[in-house]
């Protein structure tokens, strides 16, 4: 299996240290700048600026780069925001700031092509 490129879409386009950690190789950009590198991401993580639309912005994302299998972090995770996340395509959701052991899992997860869903949603969705 070909080794996933990780790419961090953000703000500020800079990897956070348990990010690079995780993945030394890891790229990071800026939302504006994400045209550039469509040929290079295999697995785009999206850290969620506040208040905005999942949709819209993973529809924009796609048009720039294509259909990878995102991630989206949040820095306010909950239910909510993931399911509205995994509505637009998202194929898992986490802590912008999980330990890098645990990105590594969802990384995993993802890239053979599962859905990473945290246990108090799974929970939910299992009791509804």
């Amino acid at each position: 299996m070909k080794q996933a490129t990780h790419c961090f879409v953000s703000e500020t386009g800079e990897l956070l240290p348990r990010w690079r950690e995780a993945f030394p190789t890891a790229i990071g950009l800026r939302f504006n700048e994400t045209a550039r590198q469509k040929s290079i991401a295999t697995l785009l993580w999206v850290r969620l600026p506040p208040n905005q639309a999942i949709p819209a912005l993973l529809a924009d994302l796609r048009l720039r780069l294509g259909s990878l299998p995102c991630i989206i972090l949040s820095d306010t995770p909950n239910d909510d925001q993931a399911l509205a996340g995994f509505s637009a395509a998202a194929r898992g959701y986490c802590n912008t700031h999980a330990a890098p052991a645990f990105l590594r899992q969802v990384a995993d997860v993802v890239g053979q092509g599962g859905l990473w869903i945290g246990e108090t949603l799974m929970n939910r969705l299992v009791d509804a």
